[in-house]
């Protein structure tokens, strides 16, 4: 007789809004319970026409970052974007500024390993 077992494994997320260049400006926050110790932070940008939450599902990078205590946040590109200086993009936002500002709104909120920050 074969067995199987089904082990679903979710982990929940919390929405934050940032003001940025007088803009609102949202993330979302995946933070393992009860870390030991400061833990590493991995800023998940999404890609041209995604948006952060499409891309938390998409990139399923909780499943590998949770179980070992770091931090992931997905912030939301402003037209679906990232000011990356494409031309087809019309994004003119300062997303180099937001990304510092969310990475001091994470720490402040979170404990945050600033000498372990990627994106």
């Amino acid at each position: 007789m074969v067995k199987y077992l089904l082990i679903f494994i979710t982990f929940g997320y919390s929405q934050f809004t940032l003001i940025h260049d007088g803009i609102s400006r949202e993330y979302y926050v995946s933070y393992p319970d009860n870390p030991s110790e400061p833990c590493p932070l991995i800023i998940n940008m999404h890609g041209f026409g995604a948006n952060a939450l499409g891309h938390r599902d998409y990139s399923e990078m909780d499943n590998y970052a949770i179980p070992q205590n770091i931090v992931v946040v997905y912030p939301e590109g402003m037209l679906n974007s990232w000011n990356v200086g494409a031309y087809w993009e019309n994004n003119n936002f300062d997303d180099v500024g937001f990304i510092r500002a969310l990475i001091d709104s994470v720490a402040a909120q979170f404990s945050i390993d600033l000498d372990r920050v990627y994106a």
